[in-house]
């Protein structure tokens, strides 16, 4: 290529990031002038979500929490002056969500074994998942061999295959090889021991021989009670889909149900592989919709009958309140996977805005729904379900304005006014 045309092209692609530069800031301070600015603070503390985790170091966290709320203190008594305090509280958010993330980093610290090997294990069974072969199980120990209290995992995950299978809530003791959460597989893949980290798992392994009941002098945690007290709920009606409907049909249908995916065979998991639905399988938005949505127009369109309740009572409310409950039901019985949360988050969100009247398919609920998941697991801006998601339902409700503009007024929106004043 010759050097003017070279030229010619680098011109014209500058010319480009010009207009989408101008348009994006043009879009940011006309939001900004009508109080419009939340949805990129949302923006800006995901931006320092990403800068934390991508930090050469661990940062203090004693530095990080109070620069947050000092930035923002500060931002409040600048609230007058317009773009000073803008950019005050830009910062503010940004430092807020590395601080979160950092605080989070802190707060889930655990124990991890530090090398491979066999250990007596004695804890209690917070989790039980079938596998075709055999189950797995969470544990919450309070003995692995000799190693002192200091050292020891939080909670360990293990696979086993002899009967009889424990029950969610039970003190077990085992025998077991350990091993410390292994890295990535591939350069860039997925970081399994950072996703241990999170779930506070300190070591994986095989139980050799069988499962015995154990004796424990103190009675487990009282939200250690509860988990399992959901996870053996959780169990039985996935045991009876799997008995009524035997083969993978049930144990898709489990999987759809209550999220546990374990019982599915390898062919019929390669199979929706290669059709490309492998994710359907996994807990997310679709599915929160489907339950939800079903039971919204299902109670709407009983009262919807009578002219009378219509004109005269808020049926679109009382609807939403039924899904609401429904979708508290659904997060409970499959599993509260992150992508079941997020999802959750989102459809409360919506509904919540319909009960109190207020606008429900809005941007304001997406920044609102993803500042709610990152507060609460910031690790999760690093998922592709997360990054994907939201979004997928940004593009949504982008495409969306860009049609009801086209209905209302006849004006066909452009791309770079999608991302200009936005759609609150």
């Amino acid at each position: 290529m010759s050097g003017i045309a070279r030229g010619g092209l680098y011109r014209r692609c500058m010319a480009r990031f010009q207009r989408a530069r101008l348009s994006l800031m043009a879009g940011f301070a006309h939001d900004l002038e009508f109080g419009r600015g939340f949805a990129w603070l949302v923006v800006c503390f995901a931006g320092g979500i990403w800068a934390y985790f991508e930090l050469p170091r661990e940062p203090q966290l004693w530095a990080t929490m109070p620069l947050a709320i000092g930035l923002a203190l500060l931002a409040f008594r600048q609230r007058n002056r317009g773009k000073v305090a803008a950019a005050i509280l830009i910062a503010a958010s940004f430092v807020a969500g590395l601080s979160v993330a950092n605080f989070r980093t802190w707060s889930v610290a655990t124990p991890r074994l530090t090398a491979e090997r066999t250990h007596a294990v004695t804890g209690w069974v917070e989790e039980v998942e079938p596998r075709t072969n055999g189950y797995r199980l969470t544990i919450r120990p309070v003995r692995i061999g000799r190693l002192d209290e200091a050292a020891m995992p939080f909670r360990i995950r293990v696979t086993g295959r002899a009967d009889p299978q424990p029950i969610p809530g039970e003190a077990v003791t085992f025998r077991a090889r350990l091993s410390p959460p292994q890295g990535q597989v591939l350069p860039g893949g997925y970081a399994f021991d950072r996703a241990a980290y999170f779930d506070r798992i300190g070591a994986y392994g095989f139980i050799y021989g069988y499962v015995e009941p154990a004796k424990i002098a103190q009675p487990p945690p009282f939200f250690l009670q509860l988990q399992s007290a959901i996870s053996g709920f959780r169990g039985r009606i996935g045991q009876r889909i799997r008995e009524t409907l035997p083969g993978d049909v049930g144990a898709i249908a489990a999987a759809l149900i209550v999220g546990d995916r374990g019982a599915v065979s390898e062919d019929a998991q390669e199979n929706l592989r290669i059709a490309g639905l492998a994710h359907v399988l996994a807990i997310s938005g679709i599915h929160m919709a489907l339950v939800a949505g079903a039971i919204f127009f299902a109670v709407r369109a009983g009262p919807a009958l009578s002219p009378g309740l219509v004109l005269n009572h808020p049926i679109r409310s009382w609807a939403a309140v039924a899904a609401l409950v429904a979708a508290s039901a659904y997060l409970v019985i499959s599993g509260a996977s992150i992508a079941t949360q997020r999802a959750y988050i989102m459809a409360a969100a919506i509904f919540l805005a319909m009960i109190f009247a207020r606008p429900a398919v809005t941007m304001r609920t997406v920044a609102v729904a993803a500042t709610v998941v990152l507060v609460m697991t910031p690790e999760a801006l690093l998922q592709p379900g997360f990054q994907m998601s939201f979004a997928a339902v940004i593009a949504l409700m982008a495409a969306y304005r860009a049609w009801f503009e086209w209905r209302k007024t006849g004006h066909r929106i452009e791309a770079a006014e999608l991302v200009g004043p936005g759609w609150w």
